[in-house]
């Protein structure tokens, strides 16, 4: 079984090797909050969480190409921002989808105590960023000074939160890859137009037909369902050694396409695959002690701001395939 996975993983790999990177919080973390706010329901469950990761379909656009980047700073805005539009589109078969896209808004969703103000750890910024913050001087050292200030904060905004993932699924949830893997390939099918009918008109003042529109976003979407199929196998990874070694092959090229975008050259001695390892190691040490009281504290925050902003799903519809 073990054997199996990793060549499905290493298969995997091979085809996605430029998938996009994450924003806050990690997919297991949106996964294991949204299990506790959403339905019980498993069919229903597993929509809620693709939903809640889908958010971020849009975050990267310009690593495959750098003319997008008002396309992505429209799309960013609107799924973190203005989520309720696609909540009110939805027909009751994607209520669960919606359920789970709205939960993760940056606005007063779960991204907001990631990224605006965290709820147990005091100061006056995301939990996210305050250790992102703590991580970036280690990272500067690793880096040999390479990466400037504001590049380095997002590397080391990313690095944190694949730490926290990692913290959910070795102690709150070791099945999460597989149900992150599952959220995925069983997505509602009616799902990516219900995208494109809701963000494509945001598209027109660039000049985008509803037809160009509805293409860009639904195909941004299957790649990104693509790449969680294949994070949540690497999860699901068994043995931690070698979880670890395909994380970092998941994540090298991102953040070589991540450089090579900003400019940025890495000096020859820079082993970038132990960088990784490094980075990863000292974020799950910065979050271990404080990580699951604010996903909890998260979790009781969401739940709330849904109801104060009329999203009162509470599972009693059923996803169909």
């Amino acid at each position: 079984m073990k054997r199996t996975l990793a060549a499905a993983v290493l298969g995997l790999l091979a085809l996605f090797s430029y998938a996009v990177p994450a924003y806050p919080w990690g997919w297991a973390a949106h996964t294991h909050v949204i299990d506790q706010a959403g339905t019980k329901k498993p069919a229903a469950n597993l929509q809620e969480v693709y939903g809640g990761m889908a958010v971020d379909s849009f975050n990267y656009l310009i690593l495959a190409d750098p003319n997008l980047a008002p396309v992505q700073n429209i799309l960013f805005h609107e799924a973190h921002y203005q989520p309720l539009p696609l909540w009110e589109n939805a027909p009751p078969a994607l209520k669960p989808l919606a359920y789970g896209f709205v939960s993760h808004n940056e606005a007063w969703g779960e991204d907001w105590t990631a990224h605006i103000q965290n709820l147990t750890i005091g100061g006056r910024e995301g939990y996210v960023i305050i250790k992102a913050e703590e991580l970036a001087g280690a990272l500067s050292a690793a880096l040999q000074g390479a990466v400037g200030a504001d590049a380095l904060l997002v590397v080391s905004h990313e690095l944190i939160e694949y730490g926290v993932d990692l913290l959910v699924r070795k102690e709150l949830n070791p099945g999460i890859g597989l149900e992150i893997a599952k959220a995925a390939m069983l997505r509602h099918s009616d799902f990516p137009a219900l995208l494109a009918a809701t963000f494509g008109p945001k598209l027109a003042p660039l000049g985008f037909s509803p037809e160009q529109a509805a293409a860009l976003i639904t195909g941004a979407e299957e790649a990104f369902r693509q790449n969680m199929v294949l994070y949540g196998m690497i999860l699901a990874l068994p043995d931690d050694a070698m979880l670890m070694d395909y994380l970092v092959q998941f994540l090298k090229p991102q953040a070589q396409a991540y450089f090579d975008a900003n400019g940025i050259i890495l000096p020859p001695g820079v082993d970038l695959d132990q960088v990784i390892r490094f980075a990863i190691a000292a974020s799950m040490q910065l979050c271990a002690d404080d990580y699951r009281k604010e996903l909890g504290r998260t979790k009781s925050h969401t739940v709330s701001q849904m109801a104060v902003n009329g999203v009162l799903y509470r599972g009693l519809f059923t996803a169909k395939k």
